[in-house]
């Protein structure tokens, strides 16, 4: 990259034989995980600071369970940031509507 440039990024791994994941995120906003039946919620840990904003050797990775059913949703920052709006906000509307949507990829993009 070059200087004064940075990018977010979210980098996982998906174990479906023994139903974890790993996720390291690097200022990305947090992976939205669904459930059928426990709802949404925000993976949180594993994160720092977005690439090329400072020199970092590595990244602190979020290891969890992922259940047979569940919908791993990954978006961008302009999904929720709204100019005047606390980012809570849209982030507990995007949980929301998550839970109550398909939880089958192919209609969940549609929806």
């Amino acid at each position: 990259m070059e200087r004064g440039q940075m990018a977010t990024l979210v980098y996982g791994i998906i174990d479906p034989g023994h139903s974890r994941m790993c996720i390291a995120r690097a200022g990305h906003p947090y992976p939205l995980l669904v459930h059928p039946e426990r709802g949404a919620a925000y993976l949180t840990s594993g994160g720092g600071p977005p690439l090329g904003v400072v020199e970092v050797d590595s990244f602190p990775e979020h290891e969890s369970a992922i259940e047979a059913g569940s919908t791993l949703l990954l978006y961008t920052d302009g999904l929720l940031e709204r100019r005047g709006k606390r980012i809570t906000d849209p982030e507990s509307a995007l949980a929301e509507t998550a839970s109550a949507s398909p939880l089958d990829p192919r209609h969940c993009a549609t929806t």
